[in-house]
């Protein structure tokens, strides 16, 4: 592999995102009602597919039959989720559309292989979580630099992963989704020049979803290694499953729209932006942190910052909850 290619997503997703910016303002279109562009999904996806699929022809790689699927219906939820984006879709029709979108994913890709679980259980867990990290992300993108941020932290993880795995194909994958994160992260910081929508945060949840069932993880020396995706998106687990509760003891449908949110809840208690940001960054590091020495069997270590990761996620839902 020539180092060289690593420069193509440093150049192309500069140029892309920097033209979306300028076709945004200039034509004053793809806005939301704050008037700030909601075509950071669509920069996302084109610098990042672009970047890889020159990799893919300059070194001439032929793709598997599920990573092509993966990448297929990644694209797939884009579309569809960008006419959400310009007409938003009743909550419940969106919902049925869901379900059968993921359906059919499952029917053709490649799904969690818990090899002492019968198939349709493995077929239940995969739609479970293709479905839960989806919206885990849609749900994380509420303010300006939260869900673009945490994706921005999952992916590196993933990427130290793949490079750990020698898998040279997922490396660039990662690396290249990293320049295009990166970059839109700069458009999404407060306050926001570019929003990603939900084109852009049902594509990344469906993304990871997909692609952290795609890796294989576990061998006969360490099953444990079956958790490493678990662990790895534990912050979105973790702030879907206190948004649920928090509705839930409310006697508030799940789905439905509030403010208790586990970020907006800590900036109302900080009355900092920043540093509520910072707890949600700090959290979704600690997370992934013990995934990887989940990966590598380095128990002591995943012990300890399993530990660290509970007690320090205990202490901020009860410090958002006061």
């Amino acid at each position: 592999m020539k180092v060289s290619i690593f420069f193509y997503p440093l150049i192309i997703t500069p140029i892309i995102f920097s033209f979306i910016s300028f076709f945004s303002s200039k034509f004053n279109i793809f806005k939301t009602k704050e008037k700030v562009s909601f075509l950071g999904g669509l920069g996302i996806i084109l610098s990042f597919f672009l970047s890889f699929f020159i990799f893919v022809f300059i070194e001439n790689i032929s793709l598997d039959k599920d990573f092509k699927i993966l990448l297929l219906f990644s694209f797939l939820i884009f579309l569809i989720e960008f006419f959400d984006d310009l007409k938003e879709f009743d909550l419940k029709k969106k919902f049925i559309l869901h379900i059968f979108f993921c359906l059919i994913f499952l029917i053709f890709a490649k799904r969690i292989q818990i090899y002492f679980f019968p198939s349709f259980l493995n077929f239940i867990l995969s739609f479970l979580w293709i479905i839960g990290i989806m919206n885990a992300f849609n749900l994380l993108d509420i303010k300006d630099g939260l869900c673009s941020g945490v994706s921005l932290i999952v992916n590196l993880f993933f990427l130290f992963i793949c490079i750990l795995l020698k898998d040279y194909l997922l490396s660039f994958f990662f690396f290249s989704l990293f320049v295009s994160l990166s970059i839109f992260y700069i458009f999404n910081l407060p306050p926001a020049k570019m929003f990603m929508g939900n084109s852009g945060s049902h594509f990344l949840g469906f993304l990871f979803a997909g692609i952290s069932m795609y890796i294989d993880y576990a061998n006969l020396e360490n099953v444990f290694a079956i958790f490493v995706p678990v662990l790895l998106l534990g912050l979105p687990i973790l702030d879907t499953l206190f948004l649920i509760l928090v509705r839930i003891k409310k006697r508030i449908f799940p789905f439905k729209k509030t403010q208790d949110h586990l970020f907006l809840r800590l900036f109302r208690k900080t009355n900092n932006y920043y540093f509520s940001l910072f707890l949600i960054y700090f959290l979704t590091s600690l997370w992934a942190s013990s995934s990887i020495f989940l990966f590598l069997k380095k128990f002591l270590w995943f012990f300890i910052f399993f530990g660290l990761s509970f007690l320090c996620s205990l202490k901020v839902i009860l410090l958002a909850l006061t």
